[in-house]
């Protein structure tokens, strides 16, 4: 389980569109880690959602997510993440 505490809006240099860090504490291993997504990306409809429900001002906890990069704590952005504190649907 990963909790999101923070996304970081950017602009990208390569691609037209919104980039986003997604900041989050990775709850087994109690240890920080990060995703990069963008509205541009493939993967925008899995994370859409999620990052919306934060800026909200909900509390957000992620299951479904894999490292790309573990050792840099990495999250492969392309997961089948999906909202796992009952908020589903």
């Amino acid at each position: 389980m990963f909790k999101v505490v923070k996304i970081k809006e950017d602009v990208s240099r390569r691609w037209e569109g919104r980039l986003y860090w997604v900041f989050m504490r990775d709850l087994l291993k109690n240890r920080s880690c990060r995703a990069y997504v963008g509205d541009k990306f493939r993967n925008w409809k899995r994370w859409e959602r999620i990052i919306r429900k934060w800026e909200e001002g909900e509390e957000v906890v992620l299951g479904g997510l894999v490292y790309k990069d573990e050792k840099r704590g990495i999250i492969d952005g392309d997961s089948l993440v999906f909202i796992s504190n009952g908020r589903v649907g």
